[in-house]
């Protein structure tokens, strides 16, 4: 009776057992150990010696290892070990037994048997069958080789001793990769000895990332195709990773059964580094070549074939990579210019001219088109060959890129234009407030004359705001939060940008009347405001509406949970709203939202400025803003402040212009101060040494023909550490402003300002106690 299963799970081969065991229960318990464990297994059983015996004289090759049980019907195992070494039929064997007896197992060895184990449960048994097994098949394997290796010493001794003369390293191992056979030169390769290699295992020196790719590699050589080459790392005994190339054999019976593995190795170590060098060269080579904005190419100089072309090139002749490199310079150029190029590359390979190829040519597109293009050109040394390598130039783009740097500098020019205008806009302005507040404090007896002065400043007031927009176009935002009416902003906004809208676009507004003043800086506010307004009409295509409203809105936590920038209070909303062909799409609405996207500290809006984009789909969108309410404050027109006439005190004021020097001078004389002149930053600071009395405050222009506002109240400090100074421009960015109020400046006042703004700040300055 023979029973046989078949376990097929290792990449190489299962482990090949022949059982002779006539217990049932003991034949499954050695099944079911090999079905849990993950070592292949191939099981045949016999339960008599005699039938065993017979597989194994008619084919022992097909096993790698004998396991039979002592007792048996009829042969015993002893008498069957017997037979198998008498015929010379060589295979492991292992002898099992019930009978713990030690005379018997020294019985078992003597007669040839390369290990025994006793069949009990309590010491594990059935568990220890496949670890004892393999070291059983590997001690026999290695004991056969050492015969084997002996014996072809004798017989043949010319191949043996090529092998120990070649420089290459030379070994074989068994399908287990149980390596049977080191020459000299793997020896002293790996610093081992010959006797310590044999019976160790292939893979030890193999690095472990490596090591299945190498498997699969000894699984792939067949019978029909045996020889294969790989490349993998070893780990030597200093811990040094290098490169080795092994070119394996597979030997196989002639029943087709695997034998062994023949292997000759090469150190590849330097070869490795150079391809690694050659390759990252390449690397950084084609990052240069893709990285330039120009077309790059590398051609042959007779045949013209490109040999390398980078993606700018191919965009340009209109070519895919793969395509491009299949043709010629000859196919780019149109063919009554061949010639002229084939001149210009001879007279260069001839050195005729050291100087490079530069010319315009007529570039032949893919599509048939054709453009004007310059090749600048050199003749190097490419592979060891003499090539053309050369950068390609769209000369048309360049024209363009040309125009397009003049216009950028135009417009510079009329930003910088822009912001002279809007200095001397606001020296003007300063000019006309000034007046207006002498001519009202001169005339306070004449009540009629009111009636004139009021609408004359808020004039004033609404040209001031149109400088600080000329400054924001500019990119120039000043400081100057106010009490401001949030109708009368979008009002203002309306009336500038209006006029240039399609009239197809139709404007609604529903501005509440009872809305509270916000603090805000108010040209920014109607600059962002009339900007978006323009950008959203220019996106409409055709008929569309634009609706604007404010009114109070009240906010509690729940409203603070989808909007967490927003904290519960009450608020004056502007609510933006408009309809239209093409609002939906992403760049459209991308571009309106951004000017309302960021938080009031980056748009320097002076206030918590929360946008809500309601939707974007459909052809609509819709922008909520919400400013904090300004708490007990009113917009009034300024008048001046004639609670101050007893005001005495020494006033330095720093100003380069005359008018507004002399303007300046009559308002804080008529104050009651006392007041020293300075023209620049210098005469301020040698007036500050030389005067006698006390200076109480200084009043200055933060732009001076020699010198800027920090230095000059930096140096003022020193020489009088309690100045107090009040700074003022109508050119100022808030960022300086931000600087000098952190330097310990009093104050700042914007250009053009009042009587009654310098008298409020100058009473609540100097009455303050140090």
């Amino acid at each position: 009776m023979r029973t046989h299963i078949n376990r097929n799970v290792d990449k190489l081969s299962p482990l090949r057992i022949l059982l002779v065991e006539e217990n049932e229960h003991d034949f499954l318990a050695l099944h079911r150990t090999f079905e849990r464990s993950r070592i292949a297994s191939q099981v045949t059983r016999y339960v008599r010696g005699e039938d065993a015996l017979a597989r194994l004289e008619a084919d022992a090759m097909s096993f790698d290892l004998l396991v039979t049980e002592y007792k048996l019907p009829g042969m015993s195992g002893l008498e069957l070990c017997k037979e198998l070494i008498d015929r010379e039929l060589s295979v492991a064997r292992v002898l099992l037994t019930g009978a713990k007896s030690e005379a018997l197992a020294l019985e078992a060895l003597k007669e040839g048997f390369d290990d025994y184990l006793i069949k009990d449960p309590d010491l594990g048994y059935p568990g220890l069958l496949p670890l004892i097994f393999l070291h059983v098949l590997q001690k026999h394997r290695y004991h056969q080789n050492i015969k084997r290796v002996e014996e072809e010493s004798k017989t043949q001794a010319p191949h043996g001793a090529i092998d120990e003369n070649l420089t290459e390293m030379v070994c074989r191992f068994l399908s287990d990769t149980t390596l049977t056979y080191a020459n000299d030169a793997y020896c002293r390769y790996f610093g081992a000895k010959r006797e310590e290699l044999f019976g160790k295992d292939f893979m030890w020196f193999i690095h472990k990332e490596d090591h299945e790719r190498i498997k699969d590699h000894l699984a792939s050589l067949r019978l029909e195709n045996p020889v294969g080459k790989i490349q993998c790392r070893v780990l030597l005994s200093s811990g040094e990773t290098r490169w080795q190339e092994w070119t394996n054999r597979a030997m196989f019976s002639e029943q087709g059964s695997l034998i062994e593995f023949q292997c000759v190795g090469l150190d590849i170590s330097k070869r490795k580094r150079a391809q690694d060098d050659l390759r990252l060269s390449e690397e950084r080579f084609r990052y240069l070549v893709e990285s330039v904005s120009d077309g790059f190419f590398v051609c042959e100089i007779t045949s013209g074939n490109f040999l390398l072309i980078n993606k700018r090139a191919c965009d340009l002749f209109g070519y895919p990579m793969q395509e491009a490199l299949t043709l010629s310079i000859w196919d780019m150029i149109t063919p009554e210019e061949h010639e002229k190029l084939k001149e210009d590359m001879r007279v260069r390979r001839n050195r005729e001219t050291m100087s490079p190829l530069r010319s315009a040519f007529t570039v032949v597109c893919k599509d048939g088109s054709e453009h004007k293009s310059e090749i600048s050109a050199f003749i190097v040394s490419f592979q060891g060959e003499q090539v053309l390598q050369g950068i390609i130039r769209d000369m048309g783009e360049q024209e363009g890129l040309q125009e397009k740097l003049e216009k950028d500098y135009r417009i510079e020019g009329l930003t910088t234009l822009n912001s002279a205008i809007a200095y001397q806009f606001d020296s003007v302005l300063a000019e006309m407030t000034g007046d207006i507040g002498r001519l009202e404090s001169d005339f306070s007896n004449h009540g009629d004359i009111n009636k004139y002065i009021e609408p004359m400043y808020n004039a004033t007031q609404r040209m001031a705001r149109l400088s600080s927009q000329l400054n924001s176009f500019a990119g120039i935002e000043k400081y100057q939060p106010e009490i401001i009416s949030l109708n009368q902003i979008v009002k203002e906004a309306l009336a500038l940008v209006r006029v240039t809208v399609d009239p197809s676009i139709q404007f609604e507004t529903v501005l509440a009347d009872d809305i509270p003043d916000v603090e805000a800086d108010a040209a920014q506010i109607q600059f962002k405001l009339a900007v978006l307004i323009a950008n959203t009409a220019e996106a409409i295509e055709g008929p569309g509406h634009i609706k604007i409203m404010t009114k109070t809105e009240v906010t509690d936590e729940e409203f603070e949970k989808t909007h967490p920038d927003i904290r519960p209070g009450q608020y004056v909303c502007l609510k933006f709203q408009a309809g239209g062909k093409k609002l939906n799409e992403t760049a459209t609405y991308k571009r309106i939202e951004s000017f309302f996207s960021a938080g009031s500290r980056d748009r320097n809006l002076g206030v918590e400025v929360a946008p809500e984009i309601k939707e974007a789909l459909g052809g609509r969108i819709a922008i909520d803003i919400y400013f904090p309410e300004s708490v007990g404050k009113e917009i009034l027109p300024e008048k001046l402040n004639t609670g101050l006439s007893d005001a005495n005190g020494t006033i330095l004021v720093v100003e380069d212009e005359e008018d507004e020097a002399g303007i300046t001078r009559a308002v804080l004389e008529k104050l009651g101060y006392h007041v020293l002149e300075a023209k620049t930053g210098m005469d301020a600071i040698n007036l500050a040494r030389s005067f006698e009395g006390d200076i109480d405050l200084a009043f200055f222009d933060v732009v001076l023909p020699d010198m800027g506002g920090e230095e000059l109240y930096s140096l003022l400090m020193e020489i009088r550490p309690n100045l107090k100074a009040i700074a003022c421009s109508g050119f100022a960015t808030d960022a300086l402003v931000q600087r000098l109020l952190d330097a310990g400046a009093q104050a700042f006042i914007q250009k053009p300002f009042t009587v009654s703004t310098v008298s409020e700040k100058l009473r609540e300055i100097l009455e303050t106690k140090p």
